[in-house]
């Protein structure tokens, strides 16, 4: 919204004054066509009775114009004598409070703790974002899958601190050294846990051995965010997602589109739906995608079996092909709708897979009820 002023403004007594002169009236002459008390009118053009909607009405009947102008240019004038009222500079500043971070359900999901005062909501927020001052609210290197583009780096406010509480959240987590030499060597520990649903237990730790602490935070309303790759430190990577759904063939791509960021050291980006399969997605983001890809299913094993099957594909086919790829058939499903091969709306059995339960309970979790512990 705009805070500018008019230079200057008039009563609308200025504006009858003129109307009466345009038109060789004189006050009585209005009073009696208005049918008001000749005092009454004299008081309005002076500016010393407002107008009030009754007068406005026959104003506009007099004049020719509408009701509202002379509605407006009175509330415009008393505005304008106004000094700004009390509180308001108050009222300013707990807006942007609001605007920096979803109170309402931070306080609910126990990042935020309940105040009363404006001012402790203020050292709150202070605290969830570790800065002294709401104005140093910090760029956090992320590069996070998101269907909603704002402000922080491409972050709308409740994407930002969706990310900072991961990284509160990962602080409790033990990993060992990271080296940007061990996110291949994770993937090639990954490949095995593919084929079954299960396996996706095992995700944590050995994230962990390469240095990358794995979260889980359920997403805030409206963010859409799927997961994201962040660098609360150079040294101490984090994959963090939401599970917003549970497929498993969603799970694998998304984590390994996060490992891709990390072994790009990609940052201070918001990351597209990869599901929602938008053309506008930046180089990084296009890259992560393909080699996420890649390390699902061998990209010319994928094309020889397209080749070979399309466009007579089936269960049983798919079942077999995943067999030898050694990943579970759902992700042969969404590879090939990936790459348009199948409509989003085929093979949708296949993927019905869930596994948000079995990785929530082996891995850091913040959600659903339950506030992670971290540490001061």
């Amino acid at each position: 919204m705009s805070n500018r002023k008019p230079a200057e403004v008039f009563p609308p007594g200025e504006f009858i004054k003129e109307e009466l002169d345009a038109r060789g009236w004189a006050q009585e002459d209005l009073a009696k066509i208005l049918d008001k008390p000749l005092p009454t009118v004299n008081q309005i053009i002076n500016g010393k009775r407002t107008i009030i909607a009754d007068t406005a009405k026959r104003l506009a009947a007099a004049f020719g114009t509408s009701a509202q102008f002379w509605m407006n240019l009175e509330t415009t004038w008393q505005l304008a004598q106004q000094p700004e009222a009390p509180g308001t500079e108050r009222v300013r500043s707990r807006a942007r409070l609001y605007d920096i971070a979803p109170i309402r359900e931070m306080e609910r999901r126990g990042w935020l703790r309940k105040t009363t005062t404006f001012e402790e909501l203020e050292r709150e927020l202070q605290r969830f974002f570790a800065v002294a001052s709401l104005d140093d609210v910090p760029g956090l290197a992320a590069a996070a899958r998101a269907s909603i583009q704002g402000e922080y780096a491409g972050m709308t406010a409740a994407q930002w601190a969706w990310c900072r509480r991961a990284c509160q959240v990962a602080q409790a987590v033990n990993a060992g050294r990271f080296a940007r030499c061990k996110v291949e060597r994770a993937v090639g520990d990954l490949r095995p846990l593919m084929s079954e649903p299960t396996e996706v237990r095992h995700v944590p730790k050995v994230l962990a051995n390469a240095g990358i602490r794995f979260v889980i935070v359920e997403h805030l309303s409206h963010t859409k965010i799927d997961g994201a790759a962040l660098w609360p430190s150079r040294t101490k990577p984090v994959v963090a997602m939401s599970m917003r759904y549970g497929r498993i063939d969603y799970f694998w791509f998304t984590l390994l589109h996060e490992l891709a960021h990390i072994l790009n050291q990609d940052g201070q980006q918001a990351d597209v739906n990869l599901f929602e399969m938008s053309n506008s997605v930046d180089e990084a983001e296009r890259i992560a995608n393909n080699q996420a890809s890649r390390w699902l299913v061998a990209p010319n094993k994928l094309e020889s079996f397209i080749l070979r099957t399309t466009p007579l594909y089936s269960t049983q086919r798919i079942r077999n092909f995943a067999k030898k790829m050694g990943v579970h058939p759902a992700v042969v499903v969404g590879q090939l709708k990936f790459r348009n091969e199948l409509d989003w709306n085929q093979y949708g059995r296949l993927q019905q897979i869930d596994v948000r339960a079995i990785i929530q309970n082996a891995a850091m979790c913040d959600g659903w009820g339950h506030a992670a512990p971290i540490l001061d």
